[in-house]
């Protein structure tokens, strides 16, 4: 403290009282650029995520010990793409008797795969292949697709005050969720979409768990709502999505929307947790004790190098080294491919098979694409889809 009072008057930091003042003149002020988007049309979401703290005490004491604070962080995000008209009805229809192709890619969409595929490869063979530097010119910066211009747009993300709670405490769901639904009015009272302050009862949480499968979380919401519209849906890990949906199970008999938790839902899966469940499944699928021996294989990598930052069987207690690995793998098996596809022995040769012009380089950038989707068509075609005379697709079947 008497080390920060010095430092303030050299100019260096704020003092601890200006400090905590100016704090909260900012912190009053978070929703004020989400009200000037959901002015002008804007549609937001929400994330949501514990926080974790351990204080470790210098000079421990019996009534001085170690503290873990538990804390929750959430976010609004403004969605770039704007998919409020879409239907919310629910179900889609009977899973017992939906038709299996309906999983299936399309023609149109096995196309898109393919040409993905070959951008894909193709930075790839322009990172480690002298002779393929003629490429740059003709592989995008971003694959395009039916949104390429709005998520060229920057995200605006907000931050919202942290909450001093568990998430693994029912108590404090139902204290964060009540937080979201009175920034969720507040926001559109500003905005001028709603008159005023819905009115809440704030009753009392049950005792006792919620329901297996949390079946009153998901009713249908009142249509005399006066915010029936004005929804912020969030996400989180799948603890997260778990436990706000056995809050909201039950509140579920409250008397007002608001105290049901009607206006920040549906709480859904992060996106980023369904890649960490896609790389646990790779690994659980690739990831074999005993091929540790076979040269090529996940294990066989992990071992040789000694990548003990990988952890195979929960890939999230080291995220970033299990990803690592795998995409390093996956970028070698890549490299292997163009050595038997163009006949090289090295990165350095230039191809002896499906050879491009010697002069591709001085070539337009249209002839360039031409040559390039020939022979990388080919390419994928061999390695990635594998076509062969009992697999080619039949253009005219559109299932």
């Amino acid at each position: 403290m008497q080390l920060q009072e010095r430092l303030n008057k050299l100019g260096v930091c704020l003092s601890h009282e200006r400090r905590d003042v100016l704090l909260k003149l900012l912190g009053g002020h978070f929703s004020d650029k989400v009200v000037q988007r959901v002015k002008a049309g804007s549609v937001f979401r929400g994330t949501g995520y514990n926080w974790d703290l351990k204080v470790l005490k210098g000079h421990m004491r019996k009534d001085i010990q170690n503290e873990d604070l538990h804390m929750f962080a959430s976010n609004l995000i403004e969605n770039r793409v704007n998919f409020s008209h879409l239907p919310n009805v629910n179900p889609k229809g009977n899973i017992l008797t939906f038709p299996r192709h309906n999983f299936s890619l399309t023609v149109n969409e096995w196309k898109k795969y393919a040409e993905a595929g070959k951008i894909h490869v193709g930075r790839v063979i322009l990172e480690f292949f002298p002779k393929f530097k003629w490429m740059k010119s003709v592989l995008p910066t971003h694959i395009p697709h039916q949104y390429s211009e709005e998520l060229a747009k920057k995200s605006n993300i907000v931050s919202l005050p942290i909450h001093n709670a568990n998430e693994a405490k029912y108590e404090d769901c139902v204290q964060i969720l009540r937080s979201y639904e009175r920034w969720i009015a507040e926001i559109h009272v500003e905005a001028g979409l709603l008159d005023e302050l819905p009115q809440v009862e704030s009753p009392p949480v049950p005792e006792g768990p919620a329901a297996p499968g949390k079946p009153d979380a998901h009713r249908e919401n009142n249509p005399d709502d006066p915010m029936r519209e004005m929804k912020i849906p969030f996400a989180g890990d799948q603890l997260t999505r778990v436990r706000f949906a056995g809050a909201n199970d039950l509140l579920s008999g409250s008397h007002t929307p608001s105290d049901r938790f009607e206006h920040c839902s549906p709480i859904k899966p992060i996106m980023w947790h369904t890649k960490a469940s896609l790389l646990q499944y790779c690994y659980s699928f690739l990831q074999k004790a005993e091929s540790v021996n076979q040269v090529g294989a996940l294990k066989y990598f992990r071992e040789k190098f000694n990548r003990r930052n990988v952890t195979p069987s929960k890939v999230l207690d080291s995220y970033e080294g299990c990803e690592e690995l795998f995409i390093c793998v996956g970028k070698a098996d890549i490299v292997a491919a163009p050595l038997v596809f163009f006949g090289m022995s090295t990165l350095d040769e230039a191809p002896s098979e499906n050879k491009f012009p010697e002069n591709i380089s001085r070539e337009t950038t249209e002839n360039k694409k031409k040559c390039f989707d020939d022979i990388f068509g080919r390419f994928i075609d061999e390695f990635l889809i594998q076509k062969n005379a009992n697999t080619d697709v039949n253009e005219e079947d559109d299932l």
